[in-house]
């Protein structure tokens, strides 16, 4: 039968995919930095020659075997590049490969540091793939051919990176001084600050802790975050204080014994600097010399889990905690808010930090507050004193201090707590043979520069711009007179104003130009064209206004403005030399309304200075006189019209038909009403807002006084103002 019917074959083919699936990878990523040890995830960012690969099986069937069917399956294989984090990194340990865990070799994987000028990869070199064909500097990454069984993407992968600072550590986790370094001072992968701003003995001692204490961290920052909320995190799991303190930051661990740990020993340094008394204590508010608070039970608590990640589970998250048993006992149990510390990886030290955080809140809850004077100045956060209160009962009681706060009165406030150990001598003796130390507020201030005095543009005001000769100029009063003779106050400036010199030749279509303000701590700054344009940034030379959009520094109080647009405020371009005058246009200058009568008059200033206090307010007649003419304006109006009120209507919102610029210098009002018996006179102008003046009128009836009315009875007024627009 056989040889009548033959045998025959069937072809079975399973689908074969065409294209890599790719499950992972995201361009603008923050690419990771890893800190001592810890688990990351990959990000693809290359890859190429994704093949399919054919395997036929073949299987008699039939009667004696004379058929057979061929099975065609596919599995895949793709050349991929993965990105792990900044380099260098010192090794791959653990490899995830979904819920199994294999090395490097098992997958095929070639690990890249991530030294900066790295050489790209040879394998892709070879194949002669030019646009594959990149470095990477400074970027650790694993690259290799994967084999990826049936399916057409990456297993999900997770990578064991032992990172940066490792050697400051165990060679497995960093020591958090190191981290704190990186994160202020890096200029890749940190803020980038000078290594000067670090107090260096401050930075050794903490260091010194965290190993006695073995309190080592391995952080991973793989998103964009503010460095002082990891700082904080990090003092807050290592108990210490950190301040800044004459223009570097310092660090003063919390421990009050000896810490001897395997690989460092901890002592702190408990002499006190000063033994404090009633002698040198300021009165508080309530007339204490020392006051204390007790944090309420309810906020102090007796139980405290931390978060992290537990390495010897492969970096799952897990909890561990820490009990005071004896206050559980008499209170019941009172948790804190649970910490997240994803940067610790080890029980034992994730236990060690609960036990610190919950000594300190149950322990530490007692706070002392005094005030002390500025020969207490050199004391700082961390810094250790006694005090001595007989009213309290302290004696010599240790404490450590934890806030400093200068006050507005010279004195200084600080918050302190108590520590455990027996008073020592005192490192400085407190001095009563010497009067306290004091602030002389009444030093003589210096001298009031010569003051450039202007015509505002488009008002009828003057403005005045002053400055001092040195630092102990605090600003100075203004007073005016007409004759010279008597002077009347007109207010007070209070900072200094922005003028000074040109330092080049400006020709008429000149476009920058070099100046220096007298006063050298201010300065000008530059800014957009469209704010120039809007003359944001007015400036009066000569007769000319103009506007500039560039200020650039070329020394000490000196700029270039350049950018400048020139006749300003219908004023006409001119030409000015090296040591002109120039001023700025803002709110330092103080500026003084003046009426059309006053046009073409010469005013008198004196310009008395005082100190950096507000006070020694130097004596008028030994100021010398300023004196300026205010320029007669040719942009006068006169409006004259009539206007109808009915009765009772409240004068409250006369209109001009156009606005004037301030209260018109003249202003006539003539007044009929329909009751002959009451007539109006002294009528003033108040309150002026652009179109809108109110109007006050005497009414005056036969046989009685004079008072004041806004009632106005039924009344056509005439009107001539005359005045600015």
């Amino acid at each position: 039968m056989g040889g009548i019917f033959g045998g025959h074959t069937t072809h079975i083919e399973h689908e074969r995919l065409g294209a890599f699936s790719i499950n992972n990878s995201t361009y603008g990523l923050t690419v990771p930095v890893v800190c001592g040890t810890n688990r990351i995830s990959s990000n693809i960012i290359d890859y190429y020659n994704f093949n399919a690969i054919a395997h036929t099986t073949t299987q008699k069937t039939g009667k004696g075997g004379g058929s057979k069917v061929e099975t065609t399956s596919y599995t895949y294989e793709v050349v991929v590049c993965l990105g792990l984090c900044e380099g260098v990194v010192k090794d791959i340990g653990k490899v995830w490969k979904n819920d199994n865990i294999v090395t490097l070799g098992d997958l095929n994987l070639t690990l890249f540091t991530g030294q900066i000028g790295q050489s790209p990869w040879a394998y892709t070199q070879g194949q002669g793939l030019t646009d594959h064909v990149l470095p990477y500097s400074g970027l650790a990454y694993v690259a290799g051919k994967v084999d990826l069984g049936t399916s057409a993407s990456l297993p999900q992968l997770g990578f064991e990176v032992t990172g940066l600072l490792t050697e400051t550590g165990d060679g497995v986790d960093a020591n958090p001084a190191d981290i704190v370094k990186l994160i202020l001072c890096d200029k890749n992968n940190g803020i980038g600050l000078d290594e000067s701003c670090i107090d260096a003995e401050s930075l050794e001692n903490f260091r010194t802790y965290c190993k006695a204490c073995d309190l080592l961290i391995s952080p991973t920052f793989t998103d964009q975050t503010k460095a002082v909320d990891t700082l904080k995190e990090i003092f807050e799991a290592t108990n210490t204080i950190y301040f800044w303190s004459q223009n570097k930051l310092k660090f003063v661990p919390r421990a009050d014994s000896q810490i001897i740990g395997k690989k460092a020993t901890y002592t702190p340094d408990l002499t006190p600097l000063y033994d404090l008394t009633a002698d040198d204590f300021i009165e508080l508010d309530d007339g204490a010399l020392i006051t204390f608070e007790r944090a309420n039970r309810s906020e102090t608590y007796n139980h405290q889990e931390v978060k992290f990640l537990n390495r010897v589970n492969e970096y799952n998250e897990e909890l561990a905690e820490f009990k005071i048993q004896t206050d559980i006992n008499r209170r019941g149990l009172k948790s804190a808010s649970q910490k997240d510390y994803s940067f610790i990886c080890t029980k034992e030290r994730a236990q060690y930090v609960a036990q610190i955080l919950t000594q300190e809140s149950l322990l530490g809850r007692t706070t002392y507050k005094f005030s002390l004077d500025w020969s207490f100045c050199l004391l700082e956060p961390g810094d250790i004193v006694t005090l001595t209160d007989k009213y309290l009962g302290l004696d010599k009681m240790l404490v450590r201090i934890e806030s400093v706060e200068e006050q507005d009165d010279y004195t200084i406030n600080f918050t302190a707590k108590q520590i455990t150990g027996a008073a020592t001598a005192a490192k400085y003796e407190t001095n009563y043979s010497y009067t306290r130390p004091s602030i002389n507020t009444n030093t003589a201030p210096s001298a009031t520069h010569a003051p450039f005095i202007y015509k505002m543009p488009e008002s009828q005001a003057v403005g005045i711009a002053v400055c001092g000769d040195d630092t102990n100029w605090g600003g100075c009063d203004v007073w005016i007179s007409l004759d010279n003779l008597s002077y009347e106050y007109l207010g007070s400036i209070n900072a200094p104003s922005r003028y000074g010199r040109l330092l080049t030749d400006l020709s008429v279509n000149g476009n920058s130009v070099d100046v220096e303000l007298f006063d050298k701590s201010l300065q000008l700054l530059s800014v957009s064209e469209q704010a120039a344009q809007n003359n944001a940034a007015p400036v009066k030379i000569g007769n000319e206004w103009l506007s500039y959009q560039t200020a650039e520094l070329i020394g000490t109080g000196q700029y270039r403005l350049s950018n400048l647009l020139r006749s300003i405020y219908d004023t006409a371009p001119q030409s000015h030399g090296t040591g002109d005058l120039f001023v700025r246009y803002d709110t330092a200058n103080f500026y003084y309304n003046y009426t059309k009568a006053d046009e073409g008059k010469t005013i008198y200033l004196k310009l008395p200075a005082k100190n950096v206090f507000g006070k020694a307010v130097q004596d008028l007649a030994e100021c010398s006189v300023y004196q300026f003419t205010v320029p007669v304006s040719t942009d006068t109006a006169v409006e004259t019209g009539t206007r109808e009120y009915t009765a009772q209507e409240e004068w409250q919102s006369f209109d001009f038909n156009m606005p004037f610029v301030s209260v018109p210098y003249l202003f006539v009002i003539n007044c009929q009403t329909t009751n002959g018996a009451v007539y109006y006179r002294n009528l003033t102008a108040t309150g002026f807002e652009a179109k809108v003046i109110n109007i006050k009128a005497a009414q005056v009836q036969e046989g009685q006084e004079e008072q004041e009315s806004t009632d106005i009875m039924a009344a056509t007024i005439t009107y001539t103002a005359q005045g600015v627009r």
